[in-house]
C-alpha cells in the first residue's frame, strides 16, 4: 500500500494508468523472460541474425552494405559497445538496447494513443499489448533481432507526427527504414497516406521532411551500388530467400505453404498466422469504413506482406503483427474500458508468449 504521502504524487502522475506502471511491468517481463532463456532454457541467442547484427557492428562501413540487413540496428549495437567497453557479453549487451528500443516503444504507443483521443486506460492496455503481442511480443524482444528497434523508431516517427512535429517525424521514420527492411511498407505507406496530405503543414514543408524520410535510405543504397556494383544489392537476396514460393504457391506462400506442406510444428505456426490474417483483415475493414487512413495503411502494408513473403520467411509476420497494437485499441476501445477484457487480452498474449519461446527455441531458432 502507498503511504498517504505517496499516493496524492501517484495519483498526479497518472496513477495505474500511467506509463511509469507500464515500463515498469514491461521491463520486469522483459528480464523475467530474460532470465528464463538463460536458466530455465539454457539457451544461447548468439546466432543466425543477433550474431550477423553484432559481427556487422564492427565494420561501420563495410557493414553498413549488408545485403540482408540495413545498419541502423548495428549502429545502436556499437554505441552500446562503446559504452559497456566490453564488460557484458555480446548478448547482454545487445538486450540492453533491445531493452531501451522496447520502452522507447511502449512510450511512443502510449502517447499515440492519447493523442489520438485514447483514454489513459486505452493507451495502457495498447503499451502493454506491444509489448505482449500473442506469441512473440516478448520472445522477439527478449531474443535481440532488430524488431523492437526497428517498431521503436516507427511508433516514435507516428507519435511525432501526432504531436505535429513534421521534421521528427521523418527523421524517425528515416531511422525505421534503416533498421529492417520489413518496416519499409509500412512506414512509407503510412506516411504517404497519412503525413502527406497533412495539410496542416504547407506543401513545401510536407516535401522537404519526405526528402529527409527517403534521403538515408537512398544514399545508403547509392553509396551500396559503389560497394557491391550492383544496382540491385540492397534487396536481390532478399527477394530470392523471402520472397520467391519455396511451396510453389505465386502469393501467401507463407501463409498457405505451411498447412499444405509443413509439418505438425509448422502447422502450429499456421494456426497463429491464419488468426493474424483474419485480425489483419477485421482491422482494415473497420479502417475502411471509417476512413481511418493510417490503420488502413498499417494494414495495407501488412497484407502486402502476406501477399509476398514465402513459407521460409513466415516468421517475420508474426513478429511484426505487434505493429498493429495500438491500432486494435483505438478500434476496439472496450478492450481498454473494462477491465475484464483488458485482463484476459493481455494474460493470454502473456501466457502464448511463454508457450511459443518453447516453439522457437526447439523449432526456429
Amino acid at each position: 500500500m502507498f503511504s498517504v504521502s505517496l499516493r496524492p504524487a501517484f495519483q498526479k502522475a497518472g496513477g495505474w494508468a500511467s506509463f511509469p506502471v507500464v515500463g515498469l511491468v514491461l521491463s520486469i517481463a522483459f528480464w523475467g523472460m530474460a532470465g528464463f532463456y538463460r536458466f530455465v532454457l539454457h539457451y544461447d541467442d548468439f546466432r543466425a541474425d543477433v550474431a550477423d547484427y553484432w559481427e556487422q557492428s564492427f565494420r561501420p562501413y563495410g557493414g553498413a552494405f549488408h545485403v540482408f540487413h540495413v545498419p541502423g540496428y548495428p549502429w545502436l549495437i556499437r554505441g552500446a559497445r562503446l559504452l559497456f567497453d566490453g564488460h557484458l557479453t555480446p548478448v547482454a549487451q545487445m538486450r540492453w538496447v533491445t531493452w531501451a528500443a522496447y520502452l522507447l516503444a511502449a512510450w511512443a504507443v502510449y502517447h499515440g494513443v492519447r493523442l489520438r483521443g485514447g483514454r489513459a486506460s486505452q493507451a495502457v492496455v495498447a503499451a502493454l499489448f506491444y509489448g505482449f503481442w500473442p506469441f512473440t511480443g516478448l520472445v522477439f524482444a527478449v531474443s535481440p533481432w532488430a524488431d523492437v528497434p526497428a517498431t521503436a523508431f516507427f511508433f516514435l516517427a507516428w507519435s511525432m507526427w501526432g504531436r505535429g512535429y513534421l521534421f521528427r517525424s521523418a527523421l524517425a521514420g528515416a531511422y525505421a527504414l534503416l533498421t529492417h527492411k520489413a518496416l519499409w511498407p509500412f512506414t512509407l505507406l503510412w506516411w504517404l497516406a497519412t503525413v502527406l496530405p497533412d495539410r496542416r503543414h504547407p506543401a513545401f514543408r510536407r516535401g522537404l521532411a519526405t526528402a529527409f524520410l527517403v534521403a538515408p535510405l537512398g544514399v545508403l543504397w547509392a553509396l551500396g551500388v559503389l560497394y557491391h556494383d550492383r544496382w540491385n544489392w540492397m534487396w536481390h537476396h532478399n527477394l530470392a530467400m523471402e520472397v520467391q514460393a519455396r511451396a510453389g504457391l505465386p502469393l501467401f506462400d507463407g501463409l498457405f505453404g505451411p498447412w499444405w506442406y509443413g509439418d505438425w510444428a509448422d502447422r502450429i505456426k499456421a494456426l497463429a498466422l491464419w488468426g493474424l490474417f483474419v485480425l489483419v483483415l477485421a482491422l482494415g475493414y473497420r479502417a475502411w469504413h471509417k476512413r481511418d487512413g493510417e490503420t488502413l495503411a498499417v494494414t495495407a502494408a501488412y497484407l502486402g506482406l502476406f501477399a509476398l513473403v514465402n513459407a521460409y520467411e513466415n516468421m517475420v509476420l508474426l513478429r511484426y503483427g505487434r505493429l498493429l497494437a495500438p491500432f486494435v485499441l483505438l478500434h476496439w476501445p472496450r478492450l481498454g474500458f473494462s477491465r475484464a477484457w483488458a485482463g484476459i487480452l493481455l494474460g493470454m498474449s502473456l501466457l502464448s508468449n511463454l508457450l511459443f519461446v518453447i516453439y522457437v527455441v526447439h523449432f526456429y531458432l
